[in-house]
Order: structure tokens, then sequence, then C-alpha cells
């Protein structure tokens, strides 16, 4: 049941947009709705400033602010809310060769972006919505700068193609960085997931299970993963975590780098570029592939079964103590390993050192 149907917000201007027609930002004020029963809300194609709050037992949405940008349709079904505007516009803004760029209206990544686009943003309008506690928020299409509050329920954010701005505790989040911005983030209880095809940044508290791509060259930082993490870099972005405690999956074909904290379970990596990776311990299985130049360094730990295999010139260290070590290496690659228990077995090229054995190309 759509209890609102269609609501344009931006009424007089809207109009002016529609027609295509200069016209100077006109401010805009549309008092606060409410949804009883509603507990999601959706926003899509919009350009502006969204303030997220969380508390009471209805869902509402005001705006103020100047009205540039075209129609925003406000619509409810089925218990979500959502605030639609023109996704072609927001895509119109940051084409190459735009108009909008030939005014000077597109950055690149600098220390002032986020005050210019602050600036930018003030012929835009602001919304305003209180979500019920754990109320979900999903946003499609957008450029932003965003506010939120702590105790939401499921986020997700998609099509960003620039965003900055805080949020504070979520049950989960899910964040698709299209081109650029900083977007800072608390604590995820469930599962958290980053696509970063920009060079637009995050940086999250802690997470339970994490998945991470990155083809671009923004940068991932995070806080402790209590669950399973996987990460895989094709760009140049960079990853840094805490302790994770669950098993890891590292796959890079890039140039960005990873470097994570303890690791209290399996870990397996795979390298087909020059990326590095690093972890300050693991304790469990450990697998290791490089087909490129990235080295692997692991400061302590107890590494079950541990396996080497290299295929290029990359370097592999671990501090710690190898059950089993089986390495093999076709390439000018070097291993390192501080000591180990049971069998040993060595293969092919490149300096390999453990414990107190050593085995020369």
């Amino acid at each position: 049941m759509i209890r609102n149907s269609v609501n344009t917000l931006l009424a007089g201007s809207a109009a002016i947009a529609l027609l295509g027609l200069a016209a100077t930002a006109a401010p805009v004020q549309q008092a606060e709705q409410r949804f009883d029963g509603a507990n999601e809300f959706s926003l899509a194609g919009f350009v502006g400033t969204l303030i997220v709050e969380t508390g009471g037992d209805v869902l509402t949405v005001s705006m103020t602010g100047a009205a540039d940008g075209g129609p925003l349709e406000l619509t409810e079904r089925d218990g979500t809310v959502s605030l639609t505007g023109d996704r072609k516009a927001v895509k119109e803004l940051y084409r190459k060769g735009s108009p909008w760029q030939k005014k000077g209206w597109h950055w690149t990544s600098s220390k002032d972006s986020q005050e210019k686009f602050a600036e930018f943003l003030s012929d835009y309008p602001t919304i305003t919505v209180r979500l019920p506690e754990g109320g979900d928020l999903s946003i499609d299409e957008a450029a932003l700068i965003i506010t939120a509050t702590d105790d939401m329920g499921d986020v997700s954010m998609g099509g960003l193609y620039e965003a900055y701005g805080t949020l504070g505790r979520t049950e989960s989040a899910a964040f698709g960085i299209a081109g650029m911005g900083e977007l800072t983030a608390g604590d995820v209880s469930g599962d958290l997931s980053v696509s970063i095809a920009g060079s637009g940044s995050l940086m999250a508290a802690n997470a339970g299970s994490t998945a991470i791509r990155i083809s671009g060259s923004g940068d991932v930082e995070l806080g402790d993963i209590s669950s399973d993490f996987s990460v895989h870099v094709s760009g140049s972005g960079d990853v840094e975590t805490g302790t994770i405690g669950g098993s890891v999956d590292v796959r890079i074909s890039g140039s960005g780098d990873v470097s994570m904290g303890t690791i209290a379970n399996a870990l397996e990596i795979g390298i087909n570029g020059s990326g590095d990776v690093e972890a300050d311990e693991v304790n469990g299985p450990a697998s290791i592939r490089i087909n490129g130049s990235g080295d692997v360094d692991i400061g302590h730990g107890r590494a079950e079964n541990f396996s080497v295999r290299i295929n290029g010139g990359g370097d592999v260290s671990f501090g710690g103590v190898a059950t089993n070590p089986d390495i093999r290496v076709a390439g000018s690659g070097d291993v390192d390993i501080k000591d180990y228990e049971g069998t040993v077995s060595v293969k092919g090229d490149g300096d390999v050192r453990i414990g107190d054995l050593t085995f020369n190309d």
C-alpha cells in the first residue's frame, strides 16, 4: 500500500529545472512528513546534504536549503520511504567533459576537496531523516555529504560519485564508492562490504565478516574484524586492518598493499602483482602463492602446514614457527623462516633459510 503515492518536494524550483531555464537556486523548506510503521529510508539520484538521526517510533523526512538538482519524489511502499531524484543528472555532473567540469565544479582528491564540495552543495537541498532505532538506510547514485548517528540497522550506500561524512554504529554496512571522497563509519556488528572503483577512501571501526574489493586508488582502514576477512586488490589502493578473528583470503593483482594485525585462523595469500602483504601474527594454516614481485612479511606466530610457492621475484619472511614447511621457488624470490617443526621440503631456485637450515640456488 502506498501512503504517499507521489509528493514533489521541490515544487516551485522543480518546475524551473524541468523547463531547463537558468535560475538562481531558491531557498525552500518542506514541512516534516511522518510515516507510521516505516522502518527504511531509500535515497536515489540525489545531490545535496543528508542528515540521519535515530530514535522514536515514526520515520520522518524534512528538507531545507536551496533547491537545485531537479524534482524529488517522496513515496512509501511496504514500510520503505523512498526519495528519488534524477539519476541521469547525478551522472552528468561527473561525466568527463561535462559543463559542470568546465565551470570548475569537479575536483580531484585533495585536502580542500570537502570544503569546495560543501560550498558547491550550498545550492542543493539538505534532507533530514529520523529513523526508528535499528531502521535501515539505502543510498544509490548520489553525490553528498552525510552525517548519520548511531543505532542504524542495515546501511547500503552504492554508486557514490562523491561522498564525505560520518556514520555511527550499524548492524551491517555496504559501501560502493565509484568516485572521490572520504567516509568514516563506526562499529559494524555484522557484515561489512566495501567496493572502491575510484579514489575515495573509507575508515571504519570494528566489523564482523568483511569483504573488500579495490579496483581504484582509494584506501580502506579498519579496526578489528571479529570473523572472516577477504580482500581483492586490482588497483593501487591500500588496506589496513587490526586483529582478525576468522580466516583470511588476500588476492592482489595490482600494486596496492595489505597490512593486517594478528590473524587467529587460516591465512591464504595470492599475489599476481607488485603489492605487498604484511601481518603481525598468524596462528593457523598458511598458504602463500606469489606470481609477481610482491613480498609477504609475517611477524610471528605458529603457521600450520606452511606452504610457499614463488614464480617470480617476490620474497617471503616469517618470524614465527612453521610446521611442515613446504617451499617451492621458481624465480629469484627468497624465503626466510625463523623456526620450524616437522618435515621440511624445499625445491627450486632462490635462497631459502628455515631455522638453522639453508638452501641456495
